[in-house]
């Protein structure tokens, strides 16, 4: 398939394949210096759910436009479009995700290595307040534990639900959904199910679900020992 990308024709085909989505399938572009993730839209919605949604192309415009300050949040860098010129997907830069999975790193690298990625995500919030532009989807599978442009750390990287509003007070709230999403897909629902709600109760009850989560191992080496100690806990207490 050819591409254009800043009126630079490219291809990419299925050797280049790396994941599909709601809104697209995702390709690798590596070509000489250039590294990029390349989203293609669907022409259909392949899941069922009606029409596909990416955002539209001024709204990408902006979203490219402050991209180059918003790292470790990744924004599309730039539109892609077909040999008639029709805008048909976005690109960015590729992400290494170094055959690691992310949640396991979360809660097993040292602690202090881990809360510093995540107050890196944390501390760009405000960027997006600032520029009209609402967080959507932030989820454990919508960020990487990476490598980008040499740096490694916990990247956000899909921006295909973002949009424009003049009212960013849920921003705030997508941060803590995404603490409270890894939280949920960590904790083993074998053993620990009926502990989760009053976990959950918790995390609600607090001001900051990182700063909470930073709290329960103050005494641990990693984010995961500390909430497993106290999820342990809990289910003596009760169970």
């Amino acid at each position: 398939m050819d591409i254009f990308i800043n009126n630079q024709k490219y291809s990419i085909d299925k050797k280049d394949f790396l994941n599909d989505g709601a809104s697209g399938n995702c390709y690798r572009l590596k070509r000489g210096n250039i590294d990029l993730s390349v989203k293609i839209y669907h022409e259909e919605d392949s899941w069922g759910f009606g029409e596909p949604w990416f955002p539209d192309e001024d709204t990408l415009k902006k979203l490219i436009k402050l991209s180059p300050e918003t790292n470790p949040i990744l924004l599309s860098q730039f539109l892609v479009r077909d040999k008639e010129g029709k805008y048909i997907g976005c690109a960015k830069d590729y992400v290494d995700d170094l055959g690691l999975d992310t949640l396991t790193e979360v809660f097993l690298q040292p602690k202090d290595i881990v809360v510093g990625y995540l107050r890196e995500i944390q501390a760009k919030v405000p960027l997006f307040n600032k520029a009209g532009i609402i967080l959507d989807d932030w989820n454990t599978d919508n960020i990487l534990f990476g490598t980008h442009l040499g740096k490694e750390g916990i990247y956000v990287f899909d921006d295909g639900n973002y949009y424009f509003s003049d009212d960013t007070s849920s921003n705030n709230l997508e941060f803590d959904h995404l603490i409270e999403d890894l939280v949920d897909n960590f904790i083993p629902e074998k053993n620990f199910g009926k502990v989760k709600p009053y976990i959950f109760d918790e995390l609600h009850n607090s001001s900051d679900y990182l700063e909470h989560l930073i709290k329960l191992s103050n005494n641990s080496d990693t984010l995961g020992e500390g909430l497993l100690n106290h999820a342990q806990k809990i289910k003596k207490k009760y169970y």
